[in-house]
């Protein structure tokens, strides 16, 4: 399935016409502007201009990639729906009238399952597993901590203390790739 403009105003009138259906009160104000991501951390989301009360929807091109097609397009409505409840009054985050009104969704139409976050992975999506070439772990309580690029503390990681188990026993157990 290609992700389109087309498709995702066909798939927001939709996912309108649910909420409406579920919500009589739900008033669509329409998405002043849509882009389409090549993000691989999330579906999706909604930002509201705060000086104009606007909203701007982004929704990834990660659709493509789910195999099978009625799956995609289930998926790609259920996080549009998700992105629409963010534009009702008072639930621009996940709290308890997000819940609500997700809840009110999933009560009339199971199949979309509208929650909070869903991973690529349970729908047949590898996500490139992040390289980190610092890793610094502490040698009593084994807590390990990762960069991706050079910590400032690099250089006097052994003078630093484990904020979980205080004693001064941190170093560096791997540096892949790098220059020392």
């Amino acid at each position: 399935m290609k992700v389109t403009y087309t498709l995702i105003d066909q798939v927001v009138a939709e996912g309108v016409q649910i909420l409406k259906e579920v919500y009589p009160s739900f008033q669509y104000q329409g998405f002043t502007k849509i882009r389409i991501s090549k993000a691989r951390s999330k579906w999706g989301s909604v930002k509201k201009n705060c000086r104009t009360g606007d909203f701007a929807l982004t929704i990834s091109n990660c659709f493509e990639e789910i195999p099978d097609e009625k799956r995609a397009r289930t998926k790609l409505l259920s996080t549009t729906i998700h992105e629409l409840i963010h534009t009702i009054p008072g639930c621009m985050n996940h709290g308890s009238n997000f819940k609500y009104y997700a809840a009110l969704v999933n009560r009339r139409y199971p199949a979309l399952h509208i929650q909070r976050c869903t991973s690529m992975e349970s729908f047949g999506i590898q996500r490139d597993i992040k390289s980190y070439p610092y890793v610094a772990k502490c040698g009593i309580c084994n807590k390990e901590w990762k960069w991706t690029r050079k910590p400032r503390l690099f250089n006097y990681i052994s003078a630093c203390e484990c904020p979980y188990c205080n004693t001064k026993s941190l170093s560096f157990i791997k540096i892949s790739g790098i220059a020392i």
